[in-house]
């Protein structure tokens, strides 16, 4: 095994000099100890966020789908009418049978409904 400071150990190597693993036994420790303590310093600032949540109404994240938009109090959320109308033709196109690929080409030739924001993954807005 070749550690990360470039030192190799082979069994010959760990027989002649059985400290020589000491130090990487030692990173090993530290590195999960600092895992650790990431990971209640993540847990903690959830539970903050939770509890603004649960005692002010204020809303965690900002993200939500395109058909919404979170007002500038922080605990409202405002419909975005055109989105909403072409999320429920998506739903009624769904319970007609339509197929995935069907409702999207249905969506991208219909220009009188609402259409994504372009984005980088989607530069032209589409369905």
């Amino acid at each position: 095994m070749v550690a990360k400071d470039g030192q190799e150990y082979t069994r010959e190597s760990i027989k002649d000099n059985q400290l020589s693993l000491l130090l990487p036994t030692i990173q090993m420790i530290l590195a999960n100890e600092e895992s650790k303590q990431k990971s209640i310093r993540i847990r903690d600032a959830r539970d903050r966020e939770q509890q603004r949540y649960f005692t002010t109404g204020q809303k965690i994240s900002i993200r939500a789908p395109q058909w919404l938009a979170l007002m500038e109090d922080k605990i409202t959320w405002q419909v975005n009418e055109p989105a909403a109308q072409a999320i429920t033709r998506i739903h009624q196109l769904a319970l007609e049978g339509k197929e995935y690929r069907g409702i999207t080409m249905i969506m991208n030739r219909d220009k009188s409904y609402w259409s994504p924001d372009p984005k980088p993954h989607n530069p032209e807005g589409v369905w």
